[in-house]
């Protein structure tokens, strides 16, 4: 987890989508999960993932589908989430400083 303006930010590699153990050099999939703006009012889950934020279909498939072990994919989609973080359209809460 990494927090960022008061955001608590959890990535993490995943899986490989075949059901099986990693294997060397495979990677899995790169995830990133954001504070759900929705719950408990209208959601019981805590977190969402990052693709479900992004509105333009083009730029929510490359964060969607991220290799781990495609580094300029995972830089591509860091800057998104901050680009988005940063902008006004985020509906993300913040944490207050003393629950982090």
């Amino acid at each position: 987890m990494i927090v960022y303006h008061s955001i608590q930010i959890d990535m993490g590699i995943s899986s490989t989508g075949k059901n099986l153990q990693f294997n060397i050099g495979e990677g899995g999939t790169f995830e990133i999960l954001l504070p759900n703006p929705n719950n408990p009012e209208k959601s019981f889950m805590t977190r969402r993932f990052f693709h479900h934020f992004i509105e333009d279909s083009r730029v929510k498939e490359k964060v969607k589908y991220i290799f781990g072990k495609d580094q300029k994919s995972i830089e591509s989609a860091l800057q998104i989430l901050k680009d988005f973080l940063d902008s006004p359209k985020s509906t993300i809460s913040r944490v207050p400083k003393d629950k982090l």
